[in-house]
């Protein structure tokens, strides 16, 4: 059962970053307005900085950051169809969904959760089963079992 969710899940992934391969190779010029460039320069924070990380991030930080207000932060977010806290936990998600793939990498979970930014284990476990569907511990297992079959065939 968990072993088709995480392969539904990772097959979401895939599409998902498809996507946005496809969005940012079909924007030209003058697509560009204030909303993009800010959410141009809050990628690359969060990919090469890792904010996400940052257990005492918030959206006035965020907005210290870029050098902008709370409510552009917010117009931005709500235009793009999500909210702050659920771009920030899916950054976290896939990082721990790259951890727990990884036969080589037996982080304890509460490690794992405390170096993604969550205040709390608890929060890491709800929010990783409610964006999966499947606990953690039962991704890493299952996950590694897939890869397996992948390498015995």
């Amino acid at each position: 059962m968990y072993r088709d969710q995480v392969r539904r899940y990772e097959e979401q992934i895939k599409r998902e970053e498809q996507l946005r391969r496809e969005n940012e190779a079909s924007k030209t010029k003058k697509d560009t307005d204030k909303n993009e460039e800010l959410f141009t320069r809050l990628e690359n924070l969060m990919k090469h900085e890792e904010i996400w990380r940052d257990k005492d991030l918030s959206v006035e930080k965020l907005a210290s950051m870029l050098d902008t207000n709370r409510s552009y932060i917010s117009r931005m977010f709500s235009s793009a169809g999500t909210t702050y806290n659920d771009y920030v936990n899916s950054y976290r998600i896939k990082e721990a969904v790259k951890v727990l793939s990884d036969p080589a990498d037996d982080i304890p979970l509460k490690v794992l959760s405390d170096n993604l930014g969550y205040s709390s284990i608890s929060s890491f476990y709800r929010l990783f089963q409610k964006e999966t569907g499947v606990p953690p511990s039962h991704y890493r297992k299952e996950s590694r079992k897939l890869k397996e079959n992948k390498t015995a065939v």
